[in-house]
């Protein structure tokens, strides 16, 4: 089994789309044992999302879900890439640590661009120079945990405040 992580999916209404595309995916996804929404700063989660999967009993509301109650192996959804995905509590610093392994797509995981506010999809470059090993199979990428995991030099990615 696998579990969800989504994180920071804040309602704005130029993200609508986006999160009925990760609403769908998970409620046509079997495999996914628990679906934790993780809003930080923010309690505003989009109606969209929000909508799809409230009577979905595999939902959680929770920033501070105890990460080691999560299945090894975990869908990472939301935005912002180098941000949040990477700075949160259930970001990919913290999962790894904990020993899971992350999955994801670039079309899940998002890249907010602050001037437009537009949310783009995390190109296969930003994966591939990410501080974290990256490995592309079909349109899924895998971050594993392992020790070999963080890149060279990059040890700052381990701390809690993620890419400082």
């Amino acid at each position: 089994m696998q579990d969800a992580v989504i994180i920071d999916p804040w309602h704005d209404n130029t993200k609508s789309t986006y999160y009925n595309l990760i609403g769908d995916f998970l409620l046509n996804n079997s495999d996914i044992e628990k679906i934790i929404i993780a809003s930080y700063e923010d309690p505003r989660i989009d109606f969209a999302l929000y909508g799809k999967l409230k009577d979905d009993p595999r939902l959680i509301i929770d920033e501070n879900y105890d990460i080691n109650l999560l299945n090894d192996d975990v869908w990472l959804l939301g935005q912002s890439w180098q941000s949040c995905l990477h700075g949160r509590s259930l970001g990919i610093p913290w999962l790894l640590r904990a020993e899971k392994n992350i999955w994801t797509t670039n079309q899940y995981v998002k890249k907010q661009i602050n001037e437009t506010n537009e949310l783009i999809d995390v190109t296969d470059e930003q994966f591939e120079n990410d501080w974290f090993v990256w490995n592309k199979d079909g349109d899924i990428w895998k971050c594993l945990a392992d020790e070999k995991n963080v890149r060279d030099g990059n040890a700052h990615a381990t701390t809690k405040e993620g890419n400082e």
